[in-house]
């Protein structure tokens, strides 16, 4: 399952390789342009456009039946009723489409995150690197933490328990830019994970944990672990993106929604979709 979670990955480098070097925004808005594509023709094949249109037609002749009749309380109130049984029928006729797009908007999501949610590390910045054992450290040995050339080891080694779950944590810098591997080495098994400190946008994993369904579909990154190891997770805190469009910070998340829903009604009547 990851094989495709990763491959999806691979897709999405190459749709965002012109948009590499520019503004997290530019990016944002060509993936939210295909997928406001996308849905709607999901919608226009997946939905019933003519029982759509006739309830929504439903609903404007009753608003006009109530601007009519006005000073007519009796019709007011039938016409009121009506509109919200109408209303009702056409969020069912749209749950079905709505149901088919959520498992691929899901998908897409996880891949606006894994670039998006984070910036990449910079010269002079600081993190902490943890690493989740399934067992005591203090029974296994010794626990190494090799850095390449570029990062440097700011912090010994500090011994956790939290809630039952043992760690270790080391506080790290970066020094140069670049795609760095650190690795953790438990007696003879070696456990590795990218730092990103490059500064085009780029497919970051905070978190590489034991392999699962889970894991799978939410870290398409880099490769899970073999979950019978000693390591259950090896994080890295990377900091918060800032993505701003007019001087005003913009979460993607909300960005990606609003720009995908004004695609979406910009390109409707191109699609002749009836939404």
């Amino acid at each position: 399952m990851w094989m495709l979670s990763h491959g999806l990955t691979k897709f999405f480098d190459v749709l965002l390789i012109p948009f590499a070097s520019l503004p997290a925004l530019v990016g944002l808005a060509w993936i939210s342009l295909l997928t406001g594509v996308g849905m709607l023709m999901v919608y226009r094949h997946i939905s019933d456009q003519d029982k759509i249109k006739h309830v929504k037609n439903r609903i404007k002749a009753h608003f006009l039946e109530i601007r009519l009749f006005k000073e007519d309380m009796v019709i007011g109130l039938r016409a009121q009723k009506n509109i919200l049984i109408n209303n009702f029928k056409y969020m069912g006729l749209a749950l079905k489409p709505m149901l088919f797009m959520l498992p691929p908007i899901i998908l897409v999501l996880v891949q606006l995150e894994v670039r998006y949610g984070y910036r990449s590390f910079q010269p002079g910045d600081t993190s902490v690197l943890s690493v989740r054992l399934a067992s005591d450290p203090t029974q296994l040995g010794t626990i190494d933490l090799k850095v390449p050339e570029g990062i440097e080891i700011q912090t010994p080694a500090v011994r956790t328990v939290e809630s039952g779950h043992y760690g270790v944590d080391w506080r790290i810098g970066v020094t140069q830019r670049g795609n760095h591997d650190v690795s953790v080495q438990i007696g003879d098994q070696t456990y590795s994970k990218r730092l990103c400190a490059i500064s085009r946008t780029t497919a970051m994993a905070p978190q590489v944990g034991a392999s699962s369904f889970k894991e799978a579909i939410f870290q398409p990154v880099e490769r899970p672990f073999d979950p019978k190891g000693q390591v259950q997770s090896i994080s890295i805190q990377y900091p918060p993106a800032d993505m701003r469009l007019l001087g005003i910070h913009v979460n993607w998340l909300v960005g990606f929604f609003v720009l995908s829903i004004i695609f979406g009604f910009m390109l409707k009547g191109v699609f002749k979709v009836e939404i």
